[in-house]
């Protein structure tokens, strides 16, 4: 387990970036099925939570550390044949806002990166090459970039 690689070694983690996560395509009822829908909530939600469950309170122990929830602008609207990537994209959007007040005056900020669509391998990957949304993208290196510098300012 990661947190016990880290702990065993005495690595402090300082920084925290979630950005692991998958999307797909296809009707809920009729194209996707059961196993690829819970991959994706296992990916999505429960990696970034278990990940935090274990490092927050080593964070807020010591008073700092700043964590990056990669979520996606698709937490904020309804998304016909990809009902369960945007619903876990809200997840996190919701969970990191949630986590945020939270931890207000503890020295560890939660920062959540809403992305649109990017030149990545992502639509390839989750068969959305043809959709509207990657029809114009955007590098990732400056969203990236973005990101960053808003979790060092604790945005």
């Amino acid at each position: 387990m990661i947190y016990d690689t880290c702990k065993k070694n005495g690595w402090q983690i300082d920084i925290l970036i979630n950005n692991a996560g998958f999307g797909g395509q296809g009707d809920f009822t009729r194209e996707r099925s059961m196993e690829q829908d819970l991959s994706m909530i296992a990916v999505n939600i429960e990696t970034p939570t278990r990940i935090l469950k274990l490092f927050l309170p080593d964070m807020v122990k010591r008073g700092s550390g700043k964590v990056l929830n990669v979520s996606s602008t698709a937490a904020v609207m309804p998304g016909p044949l990809q009902a369960v990537y945007y619903t876990t994209k809200a997840y996190v959007t919701s969970w990191s806002n949630s986590l945020w007040r939270e931890l207000k005056g503890t020295g560890v900020t939660v920062t959540t990166l809403m992305p649109g669509a990017m030149d990545t391998g992502f639509a390839k990957t989750g068969g959305l090459t043809d959709t509207k949304a990657f029809a114009h993208t955007v590098k990732p290196d400056k969203v990236a970039e973005d990101g960053y510098n808003g979790m060092m300012k604790g945005d």
